[in-house]
């Protein structure tokens, strides 16, 4: 089942001809191009400056009729851009530098950036958060053709020093005769979906947190006074019937060994609650819980060094793997699981395999709340998250993040879907 937070917010599509006119403030003359998406390339029109007023609207012959519907059509997206707090922009280049940036008619433009970061030939990346830039670059300079279905989440440094959540769809993606690339899309604010889906993991977390400590301090006990019981009627018992005893003593061990899942069961629904004091110590935990709960091979691969991680990232890298191993055991039935972190520059790299069913084909597997998860907090950690198949058999999931980014509650670091 689908929860609707994680999805992401549809982009509009954009009319199939239409004329764009930059216009960044009063002050400022921008550039117009127009584009005709059933054929490709935006052209620059040199020479024509822009109003501070957008314009958009089928190419005209010159007729009254299609002036009048040129005129119409720029009064609608003067007011629709604002209404939708969407931004039209153009870049060109590798890196990416800015053509024009349209806001509509408003004097509080929705992406809140400074005039020198409005500014033409501005390298856009500069915007971008250093930790977003890699996955932006990879989703803009990506082969083939824009998709207006295909978009990246991604934060701006606005004005201030502040970061803004942005959703960056691509409208054109063509090559210039040099060579260079040039880029159309739109971009939309999206804060608040992002403190929501904050909201609803610091939600879901703490409901393990408490599912694990009650099952930790009521289940597990209980289930322990009741092994304890059945030991010393066994003990009696064996003393009387004999065949009995041995009856008892099986069921006592049956019982022990149901505590000891229920225990590490809990452990894993609450690893805040353990204090890990380093990430090498929560993969362990988590290797020794899954044998102990799935009654697995789990063999663990973890370098000498591992950089010192906050609270925050041991928690998600955690959650990732368990949520991983998890998967292998229930939907793969595998009966070995490898955990192996490798450290690269700036990037740790962790990658979950087991020698199960794999992963289904893409058409028919199932978009489940687990995955999704496993993608968001891949983007809390400032990473990626790839699933594939293992090299020799079974699935495989590969996380990628940078060990210098902390993490945040607001917001979280890129991804592109």
């Amino acid at each position: 089942m689908q929860t609707p937070w994680i999805q992401p917010l549809p982009l509009p599509r954009a009319p199939a001809h239409f004329i764009w006119m930059s216009s960044l403030d009063e002050k400022r003359a921008g550039t117009c191009w127009t584009s005709d998406l059933d054929v490709g390339l935006p052209r620059l029109n040199p020479g024509r400056s822009a109003t501070p007023a957008p314009t958009a609207a089928l190419s005209s012959a010159g007729s009254h009729g299609e002036e009048a519907r040129e005129a119409d059509v720029r009064l609608l997206l003067g007011k629709l851009l604002p209404a939708a707090r969407l931004t039209l922009w153009e870049a060109v280049g590798t890196p990416l530098e800015l053509v024009s940036l349209q806001f509509g008619d408003t004097a509080q433009p929705a992406l809140e950036l400074e005039p020198n970061q409005c500014a033409p030939g501005t390298l856009w990346e500069s915007n971008i958060h250093p930790a977003d830039r890699a996955a932006a670059a990879e989703f803009f300079h990506a082969s083939g053709p824009a998709h207006p279905d295909k978009h990246i989440d991604y934060r701006l440094i606005v004005g201030g020093g502040d970061l803004l959540w942005v959703r960056h769809g691509l409208i054109h993606r063509t090559r210039l005769p040099d060579g260079r690339l040039r880029a159309v899309g739109i971009i939309m604010p999206i804060p608040e979906q992002k403190q929501l889906e904050w909201e609803c993991l610091r939600i879901s977390e703490r409901e393990c947190n408490r599912v694990g400590q009650e099952l930790h301090d009521d289940l597990c006990q209980v289930l322990a006074g009741v092994a304890f019981m059945m030991h010393v009627l066994g003990e009696r018992a064996s003393r009387i019937a004999p065949e009995i005893g041995s009856e008892i003593r099986e069921l006592t061990s049956q019982v022990q060994g149901a505590t000891d899942r229920v225990r590490a069961m809990a452990h894993g629904l609450f690893p805040a609650q353990v204090s890990f004091s380093s990430l090498r110590e929560a993969l362990t935990q988590l290797a020794r819980q899954s044998r102990t709960r799935f009654g697995i091979e789990f063999d663990l691969e973890l370098p000498r060094r591992i950089p010192p991680h906050s609270p925050e990232q041991i928690v998600h890298v955690y959650r990732i793997c368990q949520e991983a191993a998890t998967n292998a055991v229930r939907h793969g039935g595998t009966a070995t699981i490898r955990l192996a972190l490798a450290v690269s520059g700036s990037l740790i790299h962790v990658v979950v395999e087991d020698r199960g069913r794999g992963f289904p084909s893409h058409a028919t597997r199932p978009e489940g709340i687990g995955l999704h998860v496993m993608q968001y907090r891949a983007r809390v950690l400032g990473g990626t998250i790839k699933f594939g198949h293992a090299v020799a058999a079974g699935a495989a999931v590969q996380l990628s993040y940078p060990h210098s980014n902390p993490c945040r509650q607001t917001p979280v670091p890129a991804t592109s879907l």
